[in-house]
């Protein structure tokens, strides 16, 4: 099988007519947080508890700081079952998408 052959002119890369410059925040280091949990939000979001969203939503609860919620939905229930009876004092059970965007700071949808 030969591979397939280009018009002269023509490449596998895509042209970028307007590269983006990259922004850099520039912050005294005194004004970062001193470690990684004092800069989560206390209220996450997770739309999606299945097969890679369980694990992944299992990871958040582990490094969010105590005291923080994670408001959870999936169209199946069993997971979102799961995901509670694992974390009782952090996991909130939302009857829809909407509902979770609505209670946390940030959402992630899987």
């Amino acid at each position: 099988m030969s591979s397939p052959r280009l018009r002269e002119g023509c490449s596998l890369r895509p042209k970028i007519e307007s590269p983006i410059e990259p922004k850099f925040i520039e912050e005294e280091p005194s004004t970062m947080a001193a470690t990684h949990n004092e800069a989560l939000p206390n209220s996450v979001g997770f739309i999606g508890l299945g097969a890679m969203g369980l694990p992944m939503a299992t990871n958040l609860a582990n490094a969010l700081p105590q005291g923080s919620k994670v408001y959870v939905h999936d169209t199946v229930g069993t997971p979102v079952d799961e995901f509670c009876t694992r974390f009782p004092d952090m996991a909130v059970k939302c009857a829809s998408a909407k509902e979770v965007a609505s209670n946390s700071v940030c959402c992630h949808q899987r």
